[in-house]
């Protein structure tokens, strides 16, 4: 816990000095002016009114307003600072749970808070957002399904669930996520994988009970439809199409690799101890199937989408550690590994405060655009230029090859080794 807290307050230190607040909107951000309006209504009595579907994520708005009336900006900077804490936290004891070593939890931990694209860094930059609060409050659910799929009372756990399920549908509309998840708690999925027939049976057996939490977080969402004012032409279905036709596989998985860097490599490699972990948890299975969608239907902004997972998405980075600390791996594999993934990071540079476009700054690209006098929009994959977009890809996928080559050499190594002695 001392070591966590330490790299917490050092990230949080270093982000404080040098990371600028964004200056778009008057630093209220993009998603984060409809935010603010929203705030500067509440305090005045107002109706919420403005564009869906930032109208109906009413809570984080609310609570600002009421924490500092007389300056909302503040509001969201002390709301959400509690949000990271209880996020940390959370997180601590999620990754107990699930990693027995002392060592990789404290790495998990450590990637999670040095991540560009992460809560805390992303905290100092862009603080007018709800999705601070999406993350504590959906960790918050799993956690609570693993207590019940661990025995936990039903009577005391599921109450619990449907509180934290409101309160996430209060926060963003995929607070959903874990409520539907939960109706998998009890790994009610069996048969081998073309059995559709046990699959389907397994599938009928789900407790109706176990969909009261879905069911509240869904009432919640409809009540909130009906307190608020939309503006716009919004439609879910026509953005999801959209998205769902024009947002290209190469873009997406690059997204993957820009949220959490080349450390993705391990569970992709070890997928195997993955795979046997979310067969055993189906609910958290159930959970990152709805997340990989989500990331690809929500929007241009695939990085934050899948930050929404990032409890899953670092445990099966934990459990691909596990394995590879089995393998014995060398120093020179090590070292590689924790230097690219602090160039990904963007560990030594921090996000610009003023949005240029594209075209306006020379940048070189080493799996991010080195340095602070760049493009915004030349982080994230989506928005990229194109000319990045193809640096990235082609650098993400040379660490890929070589990285995977490495495995490949250290684990037949390690056999021959083993038959040697034998």
């Amino acid at each position: 816990m001392a070591i966590v807290a330490a790299i917490g307050i050092a990230v949080a230190v270093a982000s404080l000095i040098f990371q600028r607040q964004l200056t778009v909107n008057n630093g209220h951000g993009w998603d984060g002016n409809f935010y603010y309006m929203m705030a500067e209504q509440a305090g005045d009595g107002q109706r919420l009114t403005t564009e869906a579907p930032f109208v109906y994520r009413i809570l984080v708005p609310l609570m600002a307003a009421v924490v500092s009336p007389n300056d909302y900006m503040q509001g969201f900077q002390i709301v959400n600072a509690v949000a990271i804490a209880v996020m940390i936290v959370l997180m601590i004891v999620w990754f107990r749970l699930y990693v027995s070593s002392v060592p990789i939890r404290i790495a998990l931990i450590a990637l999670f808070l040095t991540a560009w694209a992460g809560p805390l860094r992303s905290y100092f930059w862009y603080p007018v957002l709800v999705d601070y609060w999406l993350l504590p409050a959906l960790l918050a659910g799993l956690l609570i399904v693993e207590k019940m799929r661990r025995g936990g009372r039903l009577a005391i756990w599921l109450p619990i669930l449907c509180a934290v399920s409101i309160f996430a549908a209060t926060v963003r509309e995929a607070g959903l996520l874990v409520p539907l998840a939960a109706l998998f708690t009890f790994n009610p999925i069996s048969g081998r994988g073309k059995d559709l027939r046990a699959k389907l049976r397994g599938f009928l057996s789900i407790r109706p009970l176990l969909a009261i939490p879905a069911l509240a977080g869904g009432i919640t969402l409809v009540g909130i439809r009906v307190l608020v004012v939309t503006t716009g032409a919004y439609g879910f279905l026509i953005s999801a199409g959209h998205w769902l036709i024009y947002k290209r596989l190469d873009i997406y998985a690059l997204g993957w690799f820009v949220a959490f860097g080349p450390v993705l490599i391990l569970p992709i490699f070890y997928w195997r101890a993955c795979l046997q972990f979310l067969r055993l948890h189906q609910a958290i299975a159930a959970f990152l199937v709805g997340l990989v969608g989500i990331a690809w239907i929500g929007g241009a902004d695939t990085e934050r989408f899948l930050f929404w997972g990032a409890p899953v998405i670092y445990l099966m980075i934990g459990l691909g550690l596990q394995e590879l600390a089995c393998e014995r791996p060398r120093v020179a594999f090590i070292a590689i590994l924790v230097i690219l993934q602090a160039v990904s990071a963007r560990l030594f540079w921090v996000l610009p405060a003023t949005a240029v476009a594209p075209s306006q700054v020379s940048e070189t690209v080493v799996l991010t655009p080195i340095g602070t006098n760049i493009a915004i929009d030349n982080v994230t994959a989506s928005d990229a230029a194109t000319s990045v977009q193809l640096a990235s890809e082609f650098e993400y996928l040379l660490i890929a090859v070589l990285l995977l080559g490495m495995l490949i050499w250290m684990r037949r190594r390690r056999q021959l080794v083993s038959r040697v002695e034998s």
